[in-house]
């Protein structure tokens, strides 16, 4: 329609609506105003010539006022579109505050370049030393992760030492007693030196044991009982009498025995040691050692082959054991079930629970043996005279040779399997150790 109105308009303009008849006009009209009655003016044809047919050709006529009648007015209703509210946001103010960095002013140093002189310095020909290569033996040591295996050593008793020494006990490593003739008393800390700290006399002291570096006792012989706190101090509280008393040990610090010559037992009971309140086999036999598990399992050998054992209440003497007239001279064992006893012309019992019985896997020898100690079942050593020592590994005793040569070995005792002491005649002192 947009087109047909530029057509009609442009008709108009180039003066060509003369052309057209009425009819095709009011039909152009028609065509795109049907609404409009738009009147034309009847005006005179211009004059041309035939088969003039130039739009542009001057017409001579007078001009008529075309006018398109007034269109009527079209009132669009207007939209009333309903208001939209939006909220506002009100937005908190964030107040920043501001940071006031001090300044800093580092002052600058303008010092004076110095320059050094560079310090020539002669250069010094030493002459040459050449010093002879000397020859040192090479040195055997140990690595640090190398084991050492203990051995037995012969350690120098202390100066004007010559006594023989009976016994040795200790608490620990380092609280180690040794005891002998003539009231000999050893002390090692560490190193072995005289303690005298002791009361006066010249009796021979045969044994010696405790339960503590605070509490332990040393017996001998005219019936000598001393006991050690801080200082050895003579024990009086006792049945009267002068045996000879070979040897002492206890289940606790209240709980004690003494033993010694005419089957001499004594027992401590509070602050006095008595040799009543028990009952014990006839015959007398000097006893010469004791050795226990507990209160009620406590074990005595003697003279003879004695063999007694105290339950509790009473000593029995044991029968089951091997015949023979030797002196039984010590006793120690691992547990109740597992005791070695050893003796003179070097008869040696074990006892397995039930009976003691003759061991006969041992070297060849009749050397008194005088002292047993061992760490376990498996690792049991004895010592006796003629510097006789014996080592027993859970099968058979065999013999290991003395440094001490053929000098009388009398008692023993260890801390472990490789710390053990031995004493024996005119001050002789061996060490097992690494």
């Amino acid at each position: 329609m947009r087109m047909q109105m530029l057509v009609l308009v442009g008709l108009v303009v180039q003066g060509c609506w003369a052309e057209f008849p009425e009819s095709r006009f009011r039909e152009a009209r028609a065509d795109f105003y049907p609404w409009v009655d738009l009147p034309v003016a009847d005006a005179p044809q211009p004059d041309r010539a035939p088969g003039d047919l130039r739009r542009d050709a001057p017409v001579d006529a007078p001009q008529t006022d075309v006018r398109l009648t007034d269109l009527p007015r079209v009132d669009v209703p207007k939209a009333d579109l309903p208001k939209v509210d939006v909220p506002k946001v009100d937005v908190p103010k964030v107040d920043v505050p501001k940071v006031d960095v001090p300044k800093v002013d580092v002052p600058k140093i303008d010092g004076p370049r110095v320059d050094l002189p560079k310090a020539d310095l002669p250069k010094a020909d030493l002459p040459k030393a050449d010093l002879p290569k000397a020859d040192l033996p090479k040195a055997d040591l140990p690595k640090p992760d190398q084991y050492v295996p203990p051995t037995w050593k012969v350690v120098p008793p202390p100066a004007t030492v010559f006594n023989d020494l009976s016994a040795v006990w200790g608490s620990s490593a380092t609280d180690i007693w040794a005891v002998g003739t003539g009231s000999r008393i050893l002390h090692s800390t560490g190193a072995w030196a005289n303690y005298t700290a002791k009361p006066t006399g010249t009796n021979n002291l045969l044994d010696v044991w405790g339960t503590s570096s605070s509490d332990a006792w040393t017996v001998g012989a005219s019936g000598t009982v001393w006991h050690f706190g801080t200082a050895w101090t003579a024990w009086t509280a006792k049945p009267n009498g002068t045996p000879s008393l070979s040897s002492v040990w206890g289940s606790s610090p209240s709980d004690v025995w003494i033993a010694g010559s005419n089957g001499t037992l004594w027992r401590l009971v509070g602050a006095s040691f008595t040799s009543t309140g028990f009952t014990k086999p006839g015959g007398n036999p000097t006893l010469r050692d004791l050795w226990g598990t507990a209160a009620n399992n406590v074990w005595a050998v003697g003279a003879d082959n004695t063999i007694w054992r105290f339950d509790g209440t009473n000593w029995n003497s044991f029968a089951n054991k091997p015949p023979s007239t030797q002196t039984l001279q010590a006793i120690w064992g691992s547990s109740a079930t597992d005791i070695w006893v050893v003796g003179t012309s070097g008869i040696v019992y074990h006892y397995d629970g039930t009976s003691f019985t003759y061991f006969a896997a041992k070297p060849t020898g009749t050397s008194d043996l005088n002292c047993v100690w061992g760490s376990s079942a498996t690792d049991v050593w004895l010592a006796g005279d003629q510097g006789t020592l014996w080592h027993y590994t859970g099968t058979a005793w065999t013999g290991v040779t003395s440094p001490a040569g053929n000098d009388n070995l009398n008692g023993m005792w260890g801390s472990s399997a490789s710390d053990i002491w031995v004493v024996g005649d005119g001050g002789t002192l061996l060490h097992y150790s690494p």
